[in-house]
């Protein structure tokens, strides 16, 4: 058994399988969430800032580049999906420290039944 468990889903932390991005995540905000709403669409780190200027009252935060999250806040709010089209993961390690090459991979949507692309070529997975 490996020094991790997340048992059922596959693989995790550092992986895109489930098991390297599926983290709990509570929200409690007076007269705008529902008391044990549970929720099961993925967001990620970039989707925080672009919520908290929302939630806020922040319409359109200047930003020096294009921000890639996309706010959660009508997901907590009233269930509505997000609209992500895609989670990448990956980075190449520098061969004489890690001894290690890990290849970037993304997944093609965030449904349940969705690909695994690996940047090598003919590495393609089918994750369900």
């Amino acid at each position: 058994m490996p020094h991790t468990f997340n048992a059922p889903l596959r693989e995790g932390k550092g992986s895109v399988y489930e098991g390297g991005v599926r983290v709990p995540m509570m929200v409690y905000w007076p007269g705008k969430t529902e008391a044990g709403m549970r929720i099961n669409t993925p967001v990620t780190p970039p989707d925080f800032y672009p919520s908290i200027c929302e939630m806020a009252g922040v319409e359109n935060p200047e930003t020096v580049q294009k921000l890639d999250g996309k706010s959660f806040v009508k997901l907590v709010t009233d269930g509505s999906r997000l609209a992500k089209e895609a989670v990448e993961k990956g980075k190449i390690r520098n061969q004489k420290e890690a001894n290690a090459f890990v290849i970037p991979e993304k997944v093609s949507g965030l449904d349940p039944e969705r690909v695994v692309i690996s940047h090598m070529p003919h590495q393609w997975r089918i994750e369900d």
